[in-house]
């Protein structure tokens, strides 16, 4: 009830053994998996990154680009 009324996500994963993860790294390396990027700030603008997050407006993942 606390994570509901909060409104809070849980999130996580279970990579499993090691051979599926070996499996994964190979699809990354090999392009055939590409992560989701919604946005990159950068790094000057971290405050905006965060409430970008915070403000649950990404729809992938947030980057965060040294100058």
């Amino acid at each position: 009830r606390h994570v509901y009324s909060k409104n809070l996500r849980i999130l996580g994963t279970n990579l499993g053994s090691i051979p599926e993860l070996q499996t994964i790294l190979e699809h990354l390396v090999g392009g055939r998996l590409k992560p989701v990027i919604d946005r990159a700030f950068a790094l000057g603008d971290a405050r905006a990154a965060v409430q970008h997050v915070l403000d649950r407006k990404n729809k992938g993942k947030v980057l965060l680009v040294p100058s």
